[in-house]
């Protein structure tokens, strides 16, 4: 991820961590709610401004994407949007998969 990239979506987010109850203003980070490594983009859509430590919490778990994609939902409607259109086109791909393998065993294919 750029610089440029990761100082627009903190100025999208009004300079502050956008985990629920929150609001840091301090060592801010971007975070995917798509990871990268599940094919998440570095998009607007995909990107929440946390504060470092809430960053962790959402590391281990103890804040969802989920929660983190609703505050999307209610400050950014095209966010969510897109975040929807990327999580349907995995979970579409992951299907796939399945009935591809499906049919490979069917075929007496390994």
């Amino acid at each position: 991820m750029t610089n440029e990239f990761r100082d627009y979506i903190i100025k999208l987010d009004h300079n502050m961590c956008r985990a629920y109850g929150c609001g840091s203003s301090t060592l801010l980070e971007v975070h995917h709610i798509v990871p990268r490594s599940a094919g998440g983009l570095d998009e607007p859509w995909n990107c929440i401004t946390l504060c470092q430590k809430c960053h962790r919490l959402v590391t281990i778990k103890l804040i969802s994407n989920m929660d983190l994609l609703t505050t999307i939902l209610n400050d950014y409607d095209f966010r969510w949007k897109r975040a929807l259109e990327q999580i349907k086109s995995l979970h579409d791909m992951h299907e796939l998969k399945k009935v591809n393998r499906q049919r490979n065993m069917d075929n007496g294919q390994h």
